[in-house]
């Protein structure tokens, strides 16, 4: 069975965004199980499909289903009532515990993973959920992170801005809770609490660049970045390291790069400060 209307973006594995509500298929035919990949096969590599039943979702899986002895298609098992949510979870390939990275609505098709940090081996899960009832989880062969830069992510609007022309981060400088108090003998008191974060700063010029290798930087893109950074909301920042934390902005300061270039280029800096963990 071939299905050429399955196509993806030119030079890579993503799929176009489309959406299919039937699938027909001619002929007689018994069939248990159906996978639909974004690939070209050959007759020996679709035999090895068959002879091993392998079966999984991976990058190019477009849409798979089973057949469990009745006409109604689908991957979800163990569910009787009507699909209303769907777990995400993830956990790191060396690991064996599962995280809950949200629950959203069945209606939502992609689901981005904000905190995964860089250079780490993820296995994703996904439950169907009705009121009372969780199906079997569906798992997708292993993802490898990689990715370089520093980020600062908002999760609830989606945003990113990633910061990687001429930047420098300042020394990451730790605070703790700690009272040195005079005593009545040789030494002092010292007394230690809980709380430990670090804090530093961050300066680049902003921006991106195009594919010609040109800096792009609007007056829009600029503003937007500011109201980004002082809008008081807690954000997800990642290192080139791969470091991830769950921060505070502020301290936003802006110069020209060089007032003798015509594009005038501007030169962002601000504060970074950890507020809780992730």
């Amino acid at each position: 069975m071939g299905l050429s209307t399955f196509q993806s973006v030119e030079g890579s594995n993503i799929p176009l965004r489309h959406t299919y509500q039937k699938i027909r298929i001619y002929g007689n035919a018994t069939i248990d199980k159906l996978q639909i990949k974004n690939i070209e096969m050959s007759d020996e590599d679709l035999q090895n499909i068959i002879m091993t039943d392998n079966s999984i979702w991976d990058i190019n899986t477009l849409a798979m289903a089973e057949f469990e002895n009745d006409l109604i298609a689908g991957n979800i098992s163990n569910l009787i009532n009507p699909v209303t949510k769907w777990q995400v979870n993830r956990r790191e390939v060396s690991g064996s515990t599962f995280k809950v990275l949200d629950v959203v609505d069945v209606g939502v098709s992609e689901y981005i993973d904000y905190s995964a940090q860089h250079g780490k081996n993820y296995i994703y899960s996904l439950f169907a959920t009705s009121e009372n009832e969780q199906s079997e989880p569906l798992e997708c062969e292993e993802v490898e992170t990689d990715f370089f830069g520093y980020y600062l992510v908002d999760e609830e609007e989606g945003k990113v801005y990633k910061f990687d022309l001429n930047v420098q981060s300042g020394t990451k400088q730790y605070q703790e809770d700690v009272t040195i108090s005079k005593s009545y003998g040789k030494y002092p008191t010292i007394s230690q609490g809980q709380s430990r974060y670090f804090s530093t700063t961050l300066s680049c010029i902003c921006g991106t660049v195009d594919i010609n290798g040109r800096l792009q930087q609007s007056i829009n893109y600029v503003d937007g970045l500011r109201e980004f950074i002082l809008n008081g909301k807690q954000k997800i920042f990642k290192t080139r390291r791969g470091e991830i934390y769950k921060v505070y902005t502020n301290n936003y300061s802006e110069q020209q790069l060089d007032d003798g270039i015509k594009e005038q280029i501007i030169l962002v800096s601000f504060d970074i400060t950890e507020v809780a963990s992730i």
